[in-house]
């Protein structure tokens, strides 16, 4: 089942800075089974991806434009989304 996006702290993730400048922000959490990021833009369109992190705390550089985007995360039988302003 996917969390609510305002379910994303309670499910052991915290994303920040939220707005991001640059793109630039990190996913700490506190699990220890691999974990999956997608990001997603707007239209839906995957913009990054990466599988079997292994990190507690996890950069992510994204070179996109400015705008909204979806961060969903996959941990074990964990899933779960949050809304990411770049600036």
């Amino acid at each position: 089942t996917v969390l609510a996006v305002d379910s994303f702290e309670k499910a052991g993730f915290k994303l920040y800075p939220n707005p991001a400048d640059n793109g630039h922000f990190t996913i700490q959490r506190e699990g220890f089974e691999k974990m999956q990021v997608t990001v997603y833009d707007m239209t839906g369109r995957k913009v990054y991806q990466r599988k079997a992190i292994t990190d507690s705390h996890f950069q992510i550089q994204l070179n996109v434009d400015t705008g909204i985007y979806f961060v969903h995360i996959r941990e074990g039988d964990k899933q779960t989304a949050k809304r990411l302003v770049i600036r």
